[in-house]
Order: C-alpha cells, then structure tokens, then sequence
C-alpha cells in the first residue's frame, strides 16, 4: 500500500510538473542574468535556447516590444504568441496588435515584437520606399497614417477591400461610408493601389 501511494504521488507530481498547473505566471519569467538561468522549483540548469527543450517540453521565447513586461519566458511546447503576451501582462495602449499573429505556434528562441502604431507605420513607408499607402495592402495603421482616416475609417477601408477583393483605383475609395471627395482630395496624392 505505501508503494502505491508512493508511485500514486510520484505521478500526480510529474502531471503537475509537465502541465504547468501549479505554476504562477511571474514563474514563466526567466530572469536576465550574466549565469546560466537555473529552475526555481528543481535548482536545475534551464537549457539554452534550441538545445534539450523539446525532450522536457517547454520553450524559451523572447516577448518586447509594447507589452507590459517585456522579457524571456518559459512556455510549455506548443504554445501560441497569444500565450506569451498574456505572460508578459498584455499589450500597452499603443501597441500595433494587427500587427502580431498573435495565433501563430511559438518555437523555442523565438523574439516577439510588437510594435508600436508609429513603428509600424514608418516600417511600411520605408518598406515602401514610395512613402505611399497601398489601400490593397495596408494594416489598419498604415491607413491611420493618412490625414483624416482614424481607426474607424481604417476598420471600414480593410473590411471594404476585403469584401470587393481589393480597390481597382484610388477613387473607389469613396466608396468607403464617410470617405467623401474632400477627405479624398487630401490623401489622393499619398494613396495607391
């Protein structure tokens, strides 16, 4: 019978251990320090990135960027981005959440950065190289980059374009419910499709 119990707890203790259950979430932050890392629970060496992780299943990613509290977490394996952000306390008020597929499976290594509106918006201008809005292509930031398009307007140009298949010329936004010529005369000059 203490057999039993024995082995009983011994598993009742490795299920807690691999689920994660009776963990917190400030236990999934992994502090940054110049010596290898070592496991509160167990005094063990956590692995390096890549290395043994998937035989214990769990990984390493790097969450920054406009989150709360940016750092290294540990996940279990098959964890999402969406995951990680809530570990790292959410995102900040101007953080670009279109911008993170935040469905996306995590793997170990992996940095996550969510960017601001305004990065992603000068990111897209300097991908562009034209300084111009592709109303084809363009986040919801991207479009708020525009004068007089708020995030509203934006919402309402993505769900137009989605809903047509894209604009076939500039002036099809009009289209677009409160889009009409003089807020189309201001961003004409800084629109393509």
């Amino acid at each position: 019978m203490r057999k039993l119990m024995h082995t009983i707890r011994c598993f009742w203790l490795l299920c807690i251990a691999l689920t994660g259950c009776a963990r917190s979430p400030e236990s999934y932050l992994i502090s940054d320090t110049r010596t290898p890392a070592v496991s509160e629970s167990t005094s063990e060496r956590i692995p390096e990135p890549g290395t043994e992780t998937a035989a214990s299943g769990f990984l390493y990613v790097h969450v920054c960027g406009e989150v709360e509290h940016p750092g290294v977490y540990e996940l279990p394996a098959g964890s999402r981005t969406y995951e990680a952000i809530q570990l790292a306390g959410g995102l900040t008020a101007s953080a670009a959440k279109e911008a993170v597929n935040q469905a996306s499976l995590l793997t170990d290594g992996q940095q996550i950065v969510v960017p601001s509106y305004e990065e992603q918006a000068s990111a897209a201008l300097t991908e562009s190289g034209t300084g111009l809005v592709n109303l084809n292509q363009a986040s919801a930031a991207e479009l708020m980059t525009l004068p007089g398009i708020g995030e509203a307007k934006a919402a309402d140009i993505i769900a137009y374009r989605e809903a047509q298949g894209g604009f076939a010329s500039i002036e099809e936004i009009k289209n677009v419910s409160g889009i009409k010529d003089a807020l189309f005369n201001k961003i004409k000059d800084k629109i393509v499709v």
